[in-house]
Order: C-alpha cells, then sequence, then structure tokens
C-alpha cells in the first residue's frame, strides 16, 4: 500500500452522500423558508420532477480510498485486497468503522466493498509508538519493563516495525544530546528525537501540532519505565507512566505526569 501510495496511484478522499429522511412531503407543504432553514441545518430539500413531491436530504460525507485505474490489477492492490479480503479490480472503496460482523465467514465471497476499520483507543496508540523507544540495557537488565520476544525466544525486532514512524534515542549524559530536535532528560538518561535538520525528525512529524500562537510544538509522548516513574510521584500501570509535551515546559510536565 505504501508503495502505491508513493506512486500517487492511491488518495484518500471525502464524497458527499445523500440520504433520504422520510417519506415524499407534499408540494405545497414546504415553503421557502423552509428550504432557507434546512440550508442553514446542512440539509436540503429537493423536488421529483415527477410527482413534484419534495424529499429531505442530508449530506454526509463519505470517506472514501480511490485507486488509480492502472493500478486497480496491480500486483501491489492484489496483496492489499487479498489481506482486507476486498473485491478485485473496483477503483473505489467505501471506508467505514466497525460496520461488519468480525466473522470472515460471514463475508462475501467476491470480496467486501468497503474497509471496515477497527480503531485503536488513545492508550493503545500510545502503547503502540511506545516501541519506537530504545531502551538503556540497564533497565532490560533489572527486569523494570517488559521485553517482546520472538517465537525463537529472541528479542522483537521492533525497530523494524516503527522504522520511519516513530523513533526517540537515549543517551547516558548530563548535558542535552548536541543536535537533538526535541530532548528531556530523565531517570539520569537523555531521552531524544532524531538531530535536526541533517536527519529525519519523523518521530517530531508524527506528533505535530499547531499550538499556541500558531506555533509548531512536537507532542512527543515518552513511556517512561514504572521504576523510573516512581521517582515522578506518580500512579502508573505497567509497564509506564505516559509523558507528555516536549518544549520549553517539557521538564516539568515530565516530572509531573497526569495521573493514569
Amino acid at each position: 500500500m505504501q508503495m502505491l501510495q508513493n506512486r500517487g496511484q492511491i488518495v484518500f478522499g471525502i464524497e458527499e452522500r445523500a440520504e433520504i429522511l422520510g417519506g415524499p412531503l407534499p408540494a405545497a407543504s414546504v415553503t421557502a423558508r423552509d428550504l432557507i432553514e434546512a440550508a442553514k441545518s446542512g440539509y436540503e430539500y429537493r423536488q421529483d420532477d415527477k410527482s413534484s413531491a419534495w424529499a429531505l436530504i442530508k449530506k454526509n460525507p463519505q470517506p472514501v480510498l480511490f485507486i488509480d485505474s492502472l493500478a486497480a490489477l496491480s500486483t501491489e492492490m492484489e496483496e492489499f485486497a487479498r489481506a482486507f479480503r476486498l473485491k478485485r479490480g473496483l477503483t473505489k472503496y467505501d471506508i467505514t468503522q466497525e460496520t461488519l460482523s468480525p466473522f470472515s465467514s460471514s463475508a462475501p465471497a467476491e470480496g467486501l466493498t468497503n474497509l471496515d476499520l477497527e480503531t485503536r483507543s488513545l492508550l493503545q496508540v500510545l502503547y503502540y509508538v511506545s516501541h519506537g523507544i530504545d531502551v538503556p540495557p540497564e533497565h532490560v537488565a533489572r527486569g523494570v519493563l517488559t521485553v517482546t520476544r520472538d517465537e525463537s525466544g529472541e528479542i522483537y525486532d521492533w525497530p523494524r516495525i516503527m522504522r520511519g514512524l516513530f523513533h526517540v534515542r537515549w543517551a547516558p549524559s548530563d548535558e542535552r544530546p548536541p543536535g537533538a530536535h526535541v530532548a528531556t532528560q530523565y531517570g539520569g538518561y537523555w531521552f531524544y528525537d532524531s538531530p535536526c535538520p541533517n536527519s529525519d525528525s519523523r518521530s517530531s512529524q508524527t506528533f505535530l501540532h499547531d499550538w499556541e500562537n500558531d506555533v509548531a510544538c512536537a507532542d512527543l509522548v515518552v513511556f517512561v519505565p514504572r521504576s523510573v516513574a516512581k521517582d515522578a510521584d506518580c500512579v502508573t500501570q505497567n509497564p509506564c507512566a505516559i509523558v507528555g509535551r516536549f518544549g520549553r515546559r517539557a521538564v516539568s510536565r515530565y516530572r509531573r505526569p497526569r495521573r493514569v
């Protein structure tokens, strides 16, 4: 999918869909004032050319994944359709949220015509990106956090999954790492984003938001081992505490995370 997006052959967009509310209304029952009031509220009255009856229409924005017709039968699109059990060859798929049965046996044999998403909660998102943080070996040796291992017992390669999305490094230093885009000191270590501007700053871009006075700041969220969080005088659920914004107030907010 990423290859298709890089080539500009898939685009996420919005289509306006009309939904008819209620039954037809007699022609004489709808006045000019009704038309104006409906438009103010985002609705529309439409008159049937044959019967002259009115119908109240609600305009709904529908998220859609558009596919370039030249890529509809490509190898990458075939793999994408197979993974999500989609109907092959379409150039448009509606994006819905938790509208389908979770059981694959109920899916139509020819494939689905929509991408049905079950989004992660905010806490699940934060937990996921936390795996992009390099962990000091001291913390691993002391067993202060859970280490994910694969079937062979080796440490799971999270950097492979998080590459290009989120990466926070650590440094055992009293001084701020030179050239760090954003950094904060905690528990005897510095945790910091990639140096900027000479290398990638994808981690910051992942959490980039406009803030006070339209100044762009990085909402970099770091998960800190429980043993470290204890020094922060906060209540946490294993394995970590949620830590907020990097910036001028980073240190104080880092030491006083919101209770979770």
